[in-house]
């Protein structure tokens, strides 16, 4: 079959013909003389010819990609000898037919996307390079643009067929390739934009890059790195058009599309994390006939075996020699190789032998040998779901036969260690932990993991256990002692040596618990993953005793006396082990003196008060309450707290207080609850959530309370969970503004947490991720399955956040607005709320306020519900007439008076840039903003990103009879040339958001000021102010006339100009816009009317607005004049200073023409 390529020989292959037993094919075609079942034949036969192509096809690797070692046959075969050597001749017998047919084929295809073939490397090169430097032969120099959308790249691709390939029917040889010209075109297009994606994330490397020749190294690089990366996905394609191959020769077509499509996934998996085969392969997989096929042995088989060669021979110093390596990591692959690796596969048994000349290469080696252990364990943890065992594979490798000459002489796994005294100075002295009480999350940690992992290991029988972690501080004559005790899966005497002895020795990351597991029914991801584990006891603590029993073994009891003393075991007390049935442990700590001073377990009188607000700043008739708080600041409950966000259901944390009761930690967060003994504490909750914001709400919690019902709104996806809170309105509402639904109390309502474990206050998601999804704010997002973050040593930062975060987010988000939907709906039903209700309006203001990310959804949820059916207030005064929003939504033409005219609430607003980036056609006509949409039509674009004030949108209007750049009066719509300069500049872009917005960050000197910039804030000498927002507790600004309270920094007019063109081509883009005037209150008009005559120019300024140019320099940054003014005029006012400041510089309106034809 043609490969796309020319012919090519490896010259380090024999001339004779080496004579291969390949077993698994041998084995089929054995089955074909014992059995009449026509479908080994057709298995043996497909098996063949692929096998033979995939030959021919391999081979051209080393040409594509000629750093690799080697990756063509002679890889392939022993992969394939790999994994024959781990299953044995009897393992080979075991297993079907369909097992062997895969097992054989799956080496030879694994590799085969690392050769493209010739028309995806042209496509690849096609799009590389920018205006400095590219490749002669590029076609777009697209290098750090934004990635073409699939019919463009479509489009590109037809427009180029003949540059990329010939005829279709040459093509069409190719083994992999599609069946039709228009789907090759959507695959070489989806290629297309992903390289392009790909390539924009070199940035700063394209950004040092000072010549043609260092170019060219840097973009082959990223090319390779590319083809690297992606050939299991492209890989996965390949096979899926194999498709029609498999069909033609298996009988019954659909089940040759079948084993298509599961060789593929079984290929693409040898790179994917493990988890992907957990989610997409399966343990028992049907065909046709009886027989089955275990997907996740096969793939687990594929990675082992690839892994697992790793010898001398893919690195020949023949080729190794003769190659001119331009990446680092590359010559280290081949090099430490050349150190003579070699392996043996048998009796269960993996040995490697090597015979290093340097340290470097000795310890890479044991390096890779690690990866070699990590795959083994991977097998381990799916070999428990099965139903049988089909290899026998040791814990490790074996190693002994790993040598160094006698130039250095090293020793695997001897590493510098710490003195444990000298941890413990670290911690006290420098504050690594910052907090002494780190330790409490430690204990709870080990006792949440000993309660899961008792759970996991239950059998089916037991079903759901309740299991119990539970705090006390104790009390013995002159000695105090802090407990925790759980009734988990406690520890044996080789558990506690091996490791709760050994810093940073983790038993739940150990291989033994790794077998372990792989027996149980149920699995879980381990929380004790950073930190000094026990040892961290010692920072409040003197001595440390255990009591600890499994279930069915005996109790072991040991004490360490210090810090800096020996380990001992000792007779368990009856005291002690009465105290655990099943099993469990008991950690008890003697506190040092000044600890056991300070921390308490005194009864606690109205603990609800206690949790709503922590720290309250007691004042006036408040102070009585002072009392209450005295023991709380260090009380055990309250610390543990701290750090429980959310306990999981069957494990319930206790704290046991001094007078013998106990207080259990409710999960976070959690709605106040007002009970009757806390009614003549009303006038104190109010104070307490008045106290939560940074400006008093308007509405106190005593007044809006029976008006209000909250709802708890938790969502799940991929051990993800959210849990948040909503409060709506019921009937009859006495309140006017939906600041009213805000001060319902909540208890610890938002954070990131591990385990239901507090990360910290200070955790925000990723900028992206933030952006689009910001449900962190309004809620508790706690990581519970194998996907999680990445923590510091004192948890209160992340350090890196888990991959595929941002898909997983937007399925929760997505999940979490159906579910708020139905939330509302029901509850609108259940107070039978009317559609043209103010409880209704309120409802979807403040949805569309909390829930900015669901607008989408609201809005359908309108109109499928008719909650549309109904006119709005806002609306109406947008549009000047009697609208419903349903018409609003769907109305075209439509007539918008003035979109920036008034404050729109959330929803409103949310409807008005909805329609705006929806339309068709957007015209603005004085101060009038006309659109024009097709049919029904009304959508958010998904990557709409409303996130508080520190971003603003700005959309394109098609035609624009304003001589102005910008009214502020009609923004968000600008200008054509505006948006137009804002898309080419170097500063304050969020992005696009579909065709007609862009998203820029608001400062109080960039563009986004104008939306809330107040005519009476503006002085034509003094320059631009800003008034800024009080909150209740400062004195608003009645008057605002000549009120200049904050000036406004100089304008950069970043957003608006390119650095090159502003410091190469010494050219600047000005700006002219028009501050429309606003309503005046009576006190404004009476102190208005008093400056008039003193103030002639200020008082037509606020009467008629005011024109503005900005320059963006310092001298003259902006020429102010009142009313509506040609920028002739403006221009003329521009001194001569920066005429002469300026000399070097061309000024420029955005449409074209230069400041200086005006002087």
């Amino acid at each position: 079959m043609l490969l796309g390529v020319r012919g090519y020989s490896n010259p380090i292959r024999s001339l004779k013909i080496l004579l291969i037993i390949m077993k698994i094919l041998a084995d089929l075609k054995q089955r074909l003389s014992t059995s009449e079942n026509p479908i080994l034949g057709e298995l043996y036969s497909l098996a063949s010819t692929i096998e033979t192509d995939c030959r021919h096809h391999l081979k051209r690797i080393s040409l594509v990609l000629p750093e690799f070692d080697l990756h063509d046959e002679s890889h392939s075969e022993k992969v394939l000898s790999n994994i024959e050597s781990l299953l044995g001749d009897a393992g080979i017998r075991r297993l079907t037919s369909y097992e062997l047919f895969f097992l054989h084929l799956a080496p030879f295809l694994h590799d085969c996307a690392l050769a493209p073939p010739d028309w995806e490397l042209k496509l690849l090169r096609a799009t590389e390079g920018g205006e400095h430097y590219h490749d002669p032969y590029c076609l777009l120099k697209h290098d750090l643009k934004a990635p073409l959308k699939l019919s463009e790249a479509v489009s590109f691709i037809e427009a180029n067929q003949e540059v990329l390939y010939q005829s279709f029917d040459e093509v069409s040889k190719w083994r992999f390739s599609p069946e039709t010209q228009e789907q090759l075109h959507e695959e070489l297009a989806h290629i297309l934009v992903e390289y392009q994606e790909f390539r924009n994330g070199s940035k700063q490397t394209f950004s040092l890059i000072k010549s043609q020749d260092e170019y060219e190294r840097e973009s082959e690089a990223i090319r390779f790195s590319f083809i690297r990366a992606n050939h299991h996905l492209r890989v996965e394609k390949y096979i899926a058009n194999l498709s029609r191959l498999f069909e033609g020769q298996i009988t019954g077509r659909v089940w040759g599309k079948k084993l298509a499509s599961d060789l593929s996934k079984v290929c693409r998996s040898h790179c994917e994390n493990v988890s992907y085969i957990q989610d997409s392969l399966d343990a028992v997989a049907h065909y046709l006939g009886d027989d089955t096929a275990n997907l996740q042995l096969i793939a687990l088989l594929l990675r082992l075996g690839d892994i697992l060669h790793f010898s001398f021979d893919r690195a020949p110093r023949v080729l190794r020699t003769s190659r001119e390596f331009q990446s680092e990591y590359s010559f280290q692959q081949w090099a430490m190789k050349d150190n003579g690796v070699n392996y043996s596969i048998g009796d269960g048994l993996i040995s490697f032998k090597a015979f290093c000349e340097s340290p470097r290469d000795y310890f890479k080696v044991h390096e890779y040998l690690d990866w070699v252990d990590l795959e083994i364990q991977n097998y381990f943890l799916f070999e428990r779901k099965w139903l049988g065992s089909y290899i026998k594979l040791p814990e490790k490798v074996d190693r002994s036969g790993i040598k160094s000459d006698g130039s250095f002489i090293p020793k695997h796994g001897l590493k510098f260690t710490l003195s444990q005294r000298k941890i413990l100075e670290l911690l006290m002295g420098v504050g690594l932990y910052k907090d002494k009480y780190a330790c409490l999350r430690e204990l709870y940690q080990n006792s949440l993991d000993a309660c899961r992992s008792m759970q996991a290991s239950s059998t089916q029988e037991e079903g759901i256990l309740r299991f119990k972690i539970e705090f006390d501080i104790e009390r013995k004559g002159s000695d105090t002692f802090l407990i925790c005790r759980d009734n988990g899966c406690g520890m044996t005497n080789e558990i506690i040596e091996n490791y709760l002895l050994n810093i940073g020795n983790s038993y739940y990351r150990s291989s033994e618990f790794s077998r372990r597991q792989a027996s149980w029914n149920d699995s879980f991801t381990p929380t004790s993953q950073f930190g000094i584990g026990i040892l961290s006891c010692f920072m409040i603590g003197s001595s440390i005793e255990i009591t600890t029993k499994t279930q069915g073994g005996d109790f072991v009891s040991c004490a360490i006396d210090g810090p800096h003393e020996s380990f001992y075991y000792k007779t368990p007390s009856k005291f002690e082990t009465e105290k655990i049935v099943r099993s469990g442990t008991q950690i008890k700590v003697l506190l040092n003196d000044s600890v056991a001073t300070e921390l308490n377990n005194e009864d606690l009188n109205k603990v609800e008060l206690l949790l709503l607000r922590e720290k309250p700043n007691l004042r006036g008739k408040f102070t009585s309450y002072k009392d209450i708080y005295a023991n709380w600041d260090n009380h055990l409950f309250n610390k543990i707290n701290k750090i429980v966000d959310s306990p999981f259901p069957n494990i319930d944390v206790v704290i046991k207080l001094k007078g013998k009761n106990e207080l259990k930690l409710l999960p976070k967060p959690t709605e106040f609850e007002l009970t009757s003994e806390l009614e003549s504490d009303l006038a104190f909750i109010d104070y307490l959530v008045g106290d939560m914001y940074w400006k008093r709400p308007e509405y106190l919690f005593s007044e809006v309370r029976h008006n209000i019902k909250t709802y708890k709104i938790m969502v799940e996806y991929k051990g993800i969970e959210f849990i948040t809170h909503l409060s709506l309105p019921t009937d009859n509402v006495t309140f006017g503004d939906i600041a009213a639904l805000r001060v319902m109390p909540i208890v610890g309502s938002t954070g990131v947490c591990i385990d239901g474990i507090s990360v910290g206050t200070n955790t925000s998601m990723p900028h992206d991720i933030e952006m689009c999804f910001p449900i962190s704010y309004i809620g508790l997002l706690n990581f519970t399955g194998e996907k999680r973050p990445q923590l510091s040593v004192d948890r209160n930062s992340i350090t890196a956040w888990p991959e595929g975060l941002k898909e997983d987010m937007a399925t929760i988000t997505s999940k979490l607005t159906e579910q708020v939907l139905c939330v509302v709906v029901e509850h609108i039903k259940t107070f039978k709320l009317q559609p043209d209700s103010k409880e209704v309006r309120f409802t979807w203001d403040y949805l569309f306020d909390r829930f900015r990310f669901g607008s989408q959804g609201f809005i359908q949820s309108i109109i499928n519900n008719h909650y549309g059916d109904v006119s709005s207030a806002s609306l109406c005064a947008l549009t000047g007439t009697d609208i419903t929003i349903s018409d609003f939504m769907k109305m075209s033409p439509l007539k918008i008076v003035s979109p920036n005219k008034q404050v729109l609430p959330q929803f409103t607003k949310t409807l008005l840039y909805g329609k705006l980036l929806s339309s068709n056609s957007i015209q603005v006509k004085g101060e009038d903003v006309l659109l024009e949409h097709n049919g029904n039509n009304f959508t958010l674009p998904s990557k709409t990103r409303y996130r508080g004030d520190g971003q603003v949108i700005l959309i394109k209007a098609d035609s624009w009879d304003v001589s102005y750049d910008l009214v502020s009066s009609m923004l968000p719509v600008v200008s054509p040339r505006l948006f137009d300069a804002v898309t080419k500049g170097d500063s304050g872009s969020l992005g696009p958001i579909g065709e007609k917005g862009i998203q820029l960050m608001n400062y109080s000197n960039g563009i986004g000021a104008f939306f809330g910039q107040s005519p009476l804030a503006i002085h034509d000498k003094m320059g631009l102010f800003s008034i800024k927002e009080r909150d209740n507790f400062e004195e608003k600004v009645a008057n605002e006339v000549y009120y200049f309270e904050t000036k406004r920094s100089r304008f950069g007019l970043h957003e608006i100009n390119e650095q090159e063109s502003r410091y190469e081509n010494k050219s600047i883009n000005v700006l002219y816009l028009f501050v429309s005037p606003r309503t005046l209150t009576q006190r404004e008009e009476e102190k208005l009317a008093e400056l008039s005559s003193e103030e002639a120019s200020y008082a037509k300024g606020v009467r008629e607005g005011w024109s503005i140019l900005i320059t963006g320099v310092s001298v003259d940054n902006v020429v102010v004049m009142p009313g509506r003014q040609d920028r002739g005029e403006l221009v003329k006012k521009l001194s001569p200073h920066f005429w002469e400041d300026n000399s070097e510089y061309n000024f420029k309106f955005l449409d074209g023409a230069d400041l200086k034809e005006f002087m």
